[in-house]
């Protein structure tokens, strides 16, 4: 488990949030694990040859939901690349 309900697709991943069912983001990478750290803020989504790890920000998918900043996949701000490792 993690932070967000996340849902494995063709194409990549999408976050959603527990309580509302509402779309977060969804991230175009197509996954084999991920891995969230235990205060909820940073994820890694590790791939064949490649780990991505994002910082999460509920204030900034938050404050997106409040101004209408929320498209087709999600709130853009939600997430934040911290760094990929090969």
């Amino acid at each position: 488990g993690g932070v967000l309900l996340g849902v494995k697709g063709q194409g990549g991943v999408g976050f959603y949030d527990w309580d509302s069912g509402a779309l977060v983001r969804r991230i175009e990478v197509e996954p084999k694990s991920v891995f969230w750290s235990e205060s909820g803020e940073l994820v890694t989504l590790a791939t064949e040859d490649t780990y991505y790890v994002l910082r999460y920000s509920r204030e900034n998918y938050l404050e997106a939901v409040q101004n209408g900043e929320i498209d087709e996949d999600g709130a853009e701000s939600a997430f934040e690349v911290v760094c990929d490792i090969n």
